[in-house]
């Protein structure tokens, strides 16, 4: 299967010299994904929920009562992260 690889990588322009079992070996490794702890992946969640919140069309009303009130995306983060304790 490398050899028809490697055969392949040579027909294209520019990657002659690849090295296709090199190539291979150095991504096996890779899970494809970026590894998290917990309250880095509730942080990255609650910054995708803050992103796609609509914006607020009087900001000085909204402001007094946002400060104490969590958006929806917060509550459900917070019920989520409750129930994993």
């Amino acid at each position: 299967m490398i050899s028809e690889i490697q055969k392949t990588l040579e027909d294209i322009p520019g990657c002659q010299d690849c090295d296709a079992e090199e190539w291979i070996n150095l991504d096996s490794n890779d899970l494809g994904y970026e590894v998290l702890k917990d309250n880095e992946i509730v942080q990255s969640v609650m910054d995708e929920a803050i992103d796609d919140e609509p914006a607020e069309k009087n900001d000085k009303d909204s402001e007094d009562d946002s400060s104490s009130i969590p958006s929806y995306g917060e509550a459900f983060i917070i019920l989520k992260v409750s129930s994993l304790a």
